[in-house]
């Protein structure tokens, strides 16, 4: 979810907008990671401490970098923010280890984004501009693995490893679904009937609770059409 926060600029007496995506808890639940852009500039990945403070950059790069996902507790991946911000065969997704701010590229990641790692630190989920498959990546094999599931949008890993979640808003029968790691079988786990989804430039955002329960950001709105007579001076 993308929204304004406020940054002190290094020297200034005044702050800086800047526009935060997708926050994500360290495993240690001592640090949060996240994407952030200034104004004029791109997006970079930033830390910041659980207990507060000023966010740390991160990343360094020439190119769009966020979109993040913690690996452990001392390692990150990231990659290319989301459609439309670079092209499909610059996109790649990266390791950055905190220790040594070192970064290395994911093998064979070559226009993949959305990168989402197991909680066990295995496998590395992904997937094309095209959204029409999953791609998961085994960090022991160095292989990856792909399965055709449509629009699988925001995936989320089960707090087991077992299931990446997802939602298929886009689809032509939107749903909330999840995909098992041992075989591929896709399974659908609710049914959003009758919620209008929220969206922003970013998609419909979904996500899971501590136990495995789906969330849905639900647009509450209304939407009204107005006539107005007015005369000129």
């Amino acid at each position: 979810m993308a929204q304004q926060n406020r940054r002190p600029r290094p020297g200034a007496t005044h702050s800086l907008s800047y526009r935060v995506f997708l926050p994500r808890w360290s495993p240690d639940a001592k640090r949060i990671a996240f994407a952030a852009k200034l104004p004029g500039r791109r997006w970079k990945v930033y830390v910041i401490s659980a207990a507060g403070g000023r966010p740390e950059q991160v990343t360094h790069g020439e190119d769009d970098e966020g979109d993040v996902s913690w690996s452990s507790a001392t390692t990150l991946v990231f990659g290319a923010m989301g459609v439309g911000l670079q092209s499909p065969s610059s996109r790649s997704i990266r390791i950055l280890d905190l220790t040594t701010l070192q970064v290395s590229t994911v093998p064979s990641s070559q226009g993949l984004y959305s990168p989402r790692c197991s909680p066990d630190g295995r496998y590395l989920a992904a997937m094309p501009v095209e959204q029409d498959k999953l791609m998961i990546y085994d960090f022991r094999t160095r292989k990856w693995a792909q399965w055709a599931v449509s629009n699988p949008l925001f995936p989320s890993w089960s707090r087991d490893g077992r299931y990446i979640y997802f939602n298929s808003a886009l689809a032509s029968e939107p749903a909330f679904a999840r995909v098992r790691i041992s075989d591929g079988k896709v399974e659908k786990v609710a049914d959003p009937g009758n919620i209008r989804p929220a969206s922003s430039i970013f998609g419909a955002w979904s996500g899971l609770a501590p136990d495995d329960s789906p969330l849905l950001l639900r647009d509450t709105g209304t939407k009204e059409i107005f006539a107005l007579d007015w005369q000129a001076p």
